[in-house]
């Protein structure tokens, strides 16, 4: 069994990382012993695609020795239609920033199978948990809000059309980054789309407005709690949470802290119903969960009280830990 060094663009499906692969800024991307998935493969290769003498270390035969762990076989499993999504969104912002005109049909077949699945809330919560194991990059978190913005349109009984929309607000809420990367992106988004696709005002409306907050705030037309769009209010509950998922520590990070963080601000910042659907979807999704507390003990949510969701009662080997009055005790990891 040895190593080897091959440029990463001959990376396929299949191949074992032999050594961690980091991000040109110095982010780890990969874990050593990563078993690659062809999809992981097509990622890497898109964000080293400027970069195109970067090598990468490989085993030749039998994958790691002694450790079979990989990031990507331990993400949940995420079927090829998200992973078609995401590489649709990319494609799409490639041909966007090049002029060409969007090919939305394939884009809304993409939402479409993204929103309309078998027991679509825990399908979408495995789906943010999955782009937090891969690099977070635009189109992936595209997909994500998307997601997202369907949980909490379907929560609060949206009709499957306004599901459909809200969803395509989040899918596309950052593409104007394609042009403009400051305060200007949500008009810039709206007018590309205008340009180059035939979308519904609502939806446009939802991009442009998905940076606005209730207290006025927010840009880029610095909007009030009653003038932000229906869909604008939903994308920026999906946004905020996405993007702060990202910057916790760890593969799985134990989120409802954070939606509960997001609920709180809610009054000032974010429209409160909306808010409260995202804490109320993604509670059943933890419940029964392995996690691992802040003492290194190792137990399950068997108890979360939506009024203190983010501390909830795991129950370990030994005894019951309530997180909610025993306030040392949080939990570091989702296992």
């Amino acid at each position: 069994m040895e190593r080897q060094r091959i440029p990463i663009q001959k990376l396929v499906g299949g191949m074992t990382v032999a050594s961690d692969v980091l991000h040109p800024s110095g982010r780890k991307l990969v874990s050593e012993g990563t078993t690659v998935t062809p999809n992981l493969a097509y990622r890497l290769k898109s964000i080293f695609s400027s970069l195109p003498h970067t090598d990468i270390e490989i085993w030749t035969a039998g994958g790691a020795p002694g450790n079979q762990y990989s990031t990507t076989q331990k993400a949940p499993s995420i079927d090829e239609d998200l992973l078609t999504a995401a590489e649709q969104l990319e494609r799409s912002m490639t041909a966007l920033s090049r002029g060409e005109t969007l090919p939305l049909e394939s884009v809304e077949t993409a939402v479409v199978n993204l929103v309309n699945k078998e027991n679509p809330q825990r399908h979408i919560w495995q789906l943010v948990e999955h782009t937090l194991s891969v690099d977070p990059n635009l189109y992936n978190h595209g997909v994500a809000v998307a997601g997202l913005c369907a949980v909490i349109a379907r929560w609060q009984d949206f009709s499957s059309e306004q599901i459909f929309e809200a969803s395509l607000s989040g899918y596309f809420h950052d593409i104007g980054k394609v042009w403009a990367s400051n305060k200007n992106h949500p008009l810039a988004g709206v007018q590309l789309l205008q340009e180059h696709a035939s979308m519904s005002l609502d939806v446009l409306r939802g991009i442009r407005d998905h940076h606005e907050r209730n207290d006025g705030s927010g840009y880029p037309r610095g909007l009030k709690a009653p003038e932000i769009s229906t869909y604008g209010r939903i994308t920026a509950v999906a946004n905020a949470f996405h993007n702060g998922s990202q910057e916790l520590n760890g593969q799985r990070p134990f989120l409802l802290p954070l939606a509960e963080h997001i609920v709180a601000e809610a009054p000032r910042f974010y429209d409160p119903v909306a808010a409260k659907a995202l804490l109320a979807s993604l509670i059943p999704f933890y419940q029964g969960r392995s996690v691992r507390l802040s003492s290194g003990e190792k137990g399950q949510i068997v108890f979360i009280d939506p009024e203190r969701a983010g501390r909830p009662l795991v129950m370990t080997d030994d005894s019951i830990v309530d997180c909610s009055t025993e306030t040392a005790a949080s939990i570091d990891a989702v296992l």
